[in-house]
């Protein structure tokens, strides 16, 4: 099956064999439950462009937009809203530990963290300022990995 969208795709994220969302620009999120046969659009409010997609659970997604903006839906995308996230950088990726404290990685270095769900954000030092790509969280032994240019590979233990 072939399907055109009028859109650059930027990203995609699947929830099941059936579900998956597509980022584009003009703040756009495609979103599909029958494989890609038919797309709706949400629109994301105050938003060009949509850089990064995950899921923290079945409804709540989160999301980059603009390159320095966190937004997230409780809704599976229905409405967002806007986390208040004072960033110079641009962020990249998003990840969370098993507690559901989210990460974020982006330029210079820069990693935050928020520990009341995203109403407020501390940066972490990573004694870095080289631009981190993308982050992940491997539960099994509860470690942070964050990678970027210049082949930068950092590494957090978090408490348990």
């Amino acid at each position: 099956v072939v399907n055109k969208l009028d859109v650059n795709i930027n990203s995609l994220l699947v929830k099941n064999e059936n579900e998956f969302l597509l980022t584009s620009d003009n703040g756009i999120i495609f979103s599909t439950t029958n494989s890609g046969q038919t797309f709706d659009k949400l629109k994301v409010p105050n938003t060009d462009q949509i850089n990064y997609l995950i899921f923290k659970n079945d409804n709540e997604i989160w999301a980059i937009a603009d390159k320095t903006t966190i937004i997230k839906s409780l809704d599976s995308g229905k409405s967002w809203n806007h986390q208040n996230i004072k960033s110079k950088s641009y962020l990249n990726a998003i990840a969370f530990d098993n507690s559901g404290i989210p990460y974020i990685a982006g330029n210079n270095g820069v990693i935050f963290s928020s520990h009341d769900d995203g109403k407020t954000w501390s940066e972490e030092n990573t004694g870095s300022e080289i631009d981190l790509n993308d982050i992940i969280f491997i539960a099994k032994i509860n470690r942070l990995i964050a990678v970027g240019n210049d082949g930068i590979i950092i590494t957090k233990d978090l408490k348990k």
